[in-house]
């Protein structure tokens, strides 16, 4: 694409490719240029780069500058007043921007550009203010240098009388400083006692709760101490009881046996002499049937013996827990507890 074309850029080259591929380039300076020369042309934001729209935009761009160039304006308007009072750079023709520099108040100030003969007035106006303003200049320094002259003599009258005063100020703020001193130690003294009487009223408090927690240590132990030597009494106590039980349900245990055997005995001489009852003499049968009728009855008395010494032989929970199946009161010791569920059980 050819760069320059009459000093300005050759717009009308310009491809939507091209653009696009400017436009992602970082060092190309084409799309600021495009920005600022389309704000210029077409009066409104520039359009997307990267849009599908670029080349629609593009046509109708090069269209508008066809178009201005075929009017030939010689004059175009700042781009911050491009579109005032309506008119913009798009359709500005030479008498649009006459009328314009009649209407509106900046009139001449509004256009960047402006025809030679107008532009060579504004340009000789601006030089003879310049003068003006730089005869102006001249005359005003020489009466500011006699100004400050005065001033000066002034000032360094006011800085004697300043420097005086700030003496005489320096004395009192040194003396005050003095005084505010010795105030400020007098108050670190107090704050530094009443620090240390803090800190000694803090170690008695830290002490007298060290020691009301260690006395109240101490006396838990002591309380848990006879708690436990009064569970292991009654442990015990509970054991003892347990085994004296034992020995008891035992030395019953032992007697009952002691009296099976003594019945059996008892019974197998009554069967001998049954037996020898019948060889010597035949027994009827109600004298057999009386004969079983009473072994019957005593191995029931023998079974209900059995079943009561093994009932003592339990221990409370399992008496109580019977009880409660059998639907017979549970309250009591252990041992009416078992003659209960034994007569329950008859």
């Amino acid at each position: 694409m050819d760069e320059q074309v009459g000093g300005s850029i050759a717009w009308d080259n310009l491809t939507a490719q091209e653009l696009r591929k400017e436009a992602n380039d970082p060092k190309s300076k084409l799309p600021s240029l495009f920005e600022r020369q389309w704000v210029v042309t077409m009066g409104t934001p520039v359009p997307c780069f990267n849009c599908k729209g670029l080349e629609k935009s593009l046509n109708l761009f090069k269209q508008k500058l066809k178009v201005m160039a075929e009017n030939k304006c010689n004059y175009q308007l700042k781009g911050k007043y491009n579109g005032v009072y309506g008119y913009n750079n798009a359709d500005l023709t030479n008498k649009k921007a006459q009328k314009l520099i009649k209407e509106h108040p900046r009139g001449i100030e509004l256009f960047s550009a402006l025809p030679p003969d107008l532009q060579k007035i504004v340009d000789d106006k601006k030089e003879a203010e310049q003068r003006a303003y730089e005869d102006g200049i001249e005359k005003y320094n020489e009466n500011v240098i006699a100004d400050r002259q005065v001033q000066k003599e002034s000032e360094r009258k006011a800085e004697k009388y300043k420097e005086e005063q700030n003496n005489l100020k320096l004395s009192a703020q040194n003396a005050k400083k003095a005084d505010e001193r010795k105030a400020r130690d007098a108050e670190k003294s107090a704050k530094l006692a009443r620090i240390e009487a803090r800190k000694i009223d803090e170690i008695e408090e830290r002490e007298r709760k060290k020691a009301d927690k260690a006395a109240r240590i101490s006396k838990q132990k002591a309380k848990e101490r006879k708690l436990r030597e009064k569970e292991k009494a009654g442990k015990a106590a509970r054991v003892k009881a347990q085994k004296a039980k034992g020995i008891e349900a035992k030395e019953k245990w032992d007697a009952l046996n002691a009296a099976k055997r003594t019945r059996a005995s008892a019974q197998k001489e009554s069967e001998r002499k049954a037996r020898e009852e019948l060889i010597a003499n035949k027994p009827t049968d109600e004298s057999r049937r009386k004969i079983a009728l009473s072994k019957e009855q005593d191995d029931l008395e023998e079974k209900r013996k059995t079943r009561l010494v093994q009932l003592l032989s339990w221990d409370k929970k399992r008496l109580v827990k019977k009880a409660k199946a059998l639907n017979i009161t549970s309250t009591g010791t252990a041992e009416e507890l078992a003659k209960r569920v034994h007569k329950k059980e008859q």
